[in-house]
């Protein structure tokens, strides 16, 4: 391969990669020799996306090499720890977690990977938000310092999760964390002003209704003595080429339905869904309960019920006691003063162990394999629903046409 097909296949790498397209990048990885590849910045990013598209044993490698190149190179050890975490590979998670932190101590995120780790070890709420308040101080962020308020939901600590969603919705302004905020909070107390303002738009976008009011721009504003309640109209329907359209989904509703990591199945439907907006095509924007919702009507589990039963199995697996800590069960035997036959021995304490953290990890990948297909049902049918929306404005441009006639 010459270098200017080499380029031209990293350029396609990328491209595919920032789109989410992280299955169809990875097929182009494998026409690339990496071992002669130098850069440890390409080698780090091309282990990134092998990652996501699930091809964790390939990432791996890639990131080891890139690390090997540039061993003060953090992002590489971030990237390794994140997927070992994702594996719910605790020692290996951990060992690279300890090397990520000597080689950027003073890196935020640090905490993100030290939250991730406790809640893959299934540590208390309280020892989450340790974490997460410590990022929070070192870097004020959308997602994270949502994940707080949400946690300090969890906890019961309602007085810091309102006050924390009034920051998130004041320093950010708009947004999909702004919304959950919102939504969090009004759990808590009714909104007011500008809040309440919001939260109701965010309402009427997801019912798909424009308010107007007297004294608006429009062509009815005029006449009205109230506020009154309309379904949006696309303006631009005429302009949207809805075969294309339409095509591309049915590719990304395809590339759902061979995803191997629930992460790109969340990326696809959200290319999905910025294809609609894109397009201007109305579609609502489901919550975490519409998602819990939908699954009960397909009679399928939700994540919150596969972790709930993951957490059942664990406690009855390593026998997780009320403070937290971790005992493993080993058949009693008679104590005695000399090594005896059939008197327990550390090696029999190892083995039963090493039986107990295989069983831990099946029942985590079988945990996991129950999480993608739940997250594939709801994103294809999210996604049929699209298709729908997409059909109509079809039909409504077809029957303007023939209006027009």
């Amino acid at each position: 391969m010459d270098r200017a097909e080499y380029r031209e296949k990293l350029q396609s790498i990328k491209d595919l990669g920032r789109r989410g397209k992280y299955k169809d990048a990875a097929e182009i990885i494998e026409e690339i020799n990496w071992k002669r590849v130098k850069s440890a910045s390409t080698l780090t990013h091309v282990g990134i996306i092998l990652g996501k598209a699930g091809r964790y044993d390939e990432a791996r490698e890639v990131l080891l090499d890139a690390y090997d190149r540039a061993p003060i190179g953090r992002t590489s050890v971030y990237w390794l720890t994140e997927f070992e975490i994702r594996q719910a590979h605790r020692e290996d998670a951990e060992a690279y977690f300890r090397e990520y932190v000597e080689i950027a101590p003073d890196d935020s995120r640090r905490y993100e990977l030290e939250y991730k780790i406790k809640r893959m070890n299934g540590e208390s709420v309280d020892s989450r938000i340790e974490s997460l308040e410590k990022l929070r101080e070192a870097e004020f962020t959308e997602q994270w310092s949502y994940e707080l308020a949400y946690m300090y939901h969890k906890a019961g600590r309602s007085q810091d999760c309102i006050d924390l969603c009034d920051k998130i919705i004041l320093y950010f302004g708009e947004g999909y964390y702004v919304e959950k905020a919102l939504e969090l909070k009004v759990l808590y107390e009714p909104l007011q002003g500008v809040q309440a303002e919001k939260y109701e738009e965010l309402k009427l976008k997801r019912d798909g209704v424009t308010k107007v009011r007297p004294g608006d721009e429009s062509a009815y504003a005029e006449i009205l003595h109230k506020d009154v309640y309309i379904p949006r109209v696309n303006e631009s329907a005429t302009m949207i080429n809805t075969i294309d359209l339409q095509k591309e989904i049915a590719r990304n509703i395809q590339q759902i339905k061979e995803a191997t990591e629930k992460e790109e199945v969340d990326s696809t439907l959200e290319g999905i869904r910025q294809l609609a907006r894109d397009n201007n095509i109305p579609i609502p924007e489901p919550t975490k309960e519409d998602d819990e919702k939908l699954c009960e009507e397909m009679n399928i589990e939700s994540a919150e019920d596969i972790d709930a039963s993951l957490d059942i199995n664990f406690r009855e697996m390593i026998g997780v006691e009320d403070g937290g800590q971790m005992s493993i069960s080993i058949p009693e035997r008679p104590t005695v003063e000399e090594q005896v036959p059939g008197q327990l021995t550390i090696g029999d304490v190892l083995a039963e162990w090493e039986k107990t953290k295989e069983a831990a990890r099946s029942t985590m990948e079988n945990a996991r394999i129950r999480k993608l297909e739940s997250a594939k049902a709801v994103a294809i049918a999210r996604s049929e629903d699209i298709m729908d929306t997409i059909a109509d404005v079809a039909k409504q441009q077809e029957e303007a046409e023939a209006a027009r006639e």
